[in-house]
């Protein structure tokens, strides 16, 4: 899987006010890495934005994390040693990104049980679609190789679908579900979002700022939790220009280009003032005002789009609530086909590099 211009993937860590932490120039950090205690100075801390939400900054050639083995960096950062026996809960794990996630996983790290949260009727709907989008996927045919005859039984061992939605409460989960998982989840990672740049802004509220909320309150739950996983954008850096730090997005932040910090955004307005507008136009007339004012709140906050202000206000939530939970944030800018694994040139859907 390819990653255009990923910012950096920061380790997580205990501080609850610290969001985004790693070492650069050789400096260690001042908090502790869950996954390692050394962090190397290979990763990059600042994107270039060009003003048109594009990071004109390539990431550096050598961004590369080793999973296992010796390296330039020597032994690694210790990826596949965290993930030894770990039961890991994902959500969107049938979409791009999720799915590329859950098959490197498989094959690369001795990961215990895969939770995929799946939108469907019944179990027996949730595993037939795990089946035909994960298991049946030419994605694992590198997988399907390295078990051979065993393989089938190794996915239906390893990879448990969960019924639920994160648009709804409690994920949608029932309560057996939920509460098996909170007792075995070690790892939560969310890659469920809704990427359509000018979606209906109730939508993406309920998806990019909601889920996560859902998620953070589920993540609280969980006993025996070492770390939540957020996948963002580089775009929640908005109409920002020059060099950005990658810090966390902190409650009520804009991103106007003229760096005023007024006006603050409030997710509370934000998400009644969608719920009063969806009622005052009915069928298509509604979608086209949904859409338009989702654009015109990112407008006024210094985001481009809908999808990228929702986004930035999933940050603010996370950040607003985690706690002392670990959180991982990946701001990548762009995520296209597979570069050389496990199949090259493998993706999923039409998508294109504009």
């Amino acid at each position: 899987m390819s990653v255009w211009n990923s910012l950096f993937v920061c380790p997580a860590i205990r501080k609850p006010k610290n969001l985004l932490c790693s070492d650069h120039h050789g400096k260690k950090s001042k908090v502790s890495s869950l996954v390692t205690e050394k962090h190397h100075s290979k990763f990059t801390r600042a994107s270039l934005n060009n003003g048109n939400g594009n990071v004109s900054a390539k990431a550096n050639d050598d961004l590369k994390v080793p999973l296992e083995g010796e390296s330039s960096w020597g032994k690694g950062v210790g990826i596949v040693n965290f993930f030894q026996g770990k039961n890991i809960f994902i959500t969107g794990g049938t979409g791009l990104l999720g799915k590329a996630l859950v098959e490197k996983l498989l094959r690369s790290t001795p990961v215990g049980k895969i939770y995929v949260l799946v939108k469907a009727d019944d179990l027996e709907a949730a595993t037939r679609r795990m089946t035909k989008e994960l298991i049946n996927s030419e994605l694992f045919k590198r997988l399907e190789e390295k078990h051979g005859k065993y393989y089938q039984a190794f996915m239906k061992k390893n990879l448990v679908p969960v019924i639920g939605n994160i648009c709804e409460p409690n994920l949608g989960m029932d309560a057996d579900s939920a509460s098996a998982i909170m007792k075995d989840v070690n790892v939560i990672i969310e890659s469920a979002a809704n990427t359509t740049m000018n979606e209906r802004y109730d939508v993406s509220l309920q998806t990019n700022v909601n889920g996560p909320k859902r998620i953070m309150s589920f993540a609280k739950k969980c006993k025996s939790l070492e770390l939540l996983v957020h996948i963002s954008t580089a775009y929640v850096n908005g109409e920002r220009e020059g060099i950005i730090l990658e810090n966390p997005i902190t409650m009520g932040e804009n991103r106007r280009k003229d760096r005023s910090p007024f006006p603050r955004v409030n997710i509370s307005d934000e998400v009644n003032l969608a719920l009063k507008s969806g009622t005052k136009s009915t069928g298509y007339d509604a979608t086209k005002d949904m859409k338009r004012l989702g654009m015109e709140r990112a407008h006024l906050y210094g985001w481009h789009n809908t999808y990228q202000f929702t986004k930035a206000m999933g940050e603010m939530v996370i950040q607003e609530t985690r706690g002392d939970i670990p959180v991982v944030v990946i701001r990548p800018a762009a995520i296209e086909s597979c570069y050389k694994e496990p199949v090259p040139g493998w993706i999923q859907g039409y998508r294109c590099i504009i």
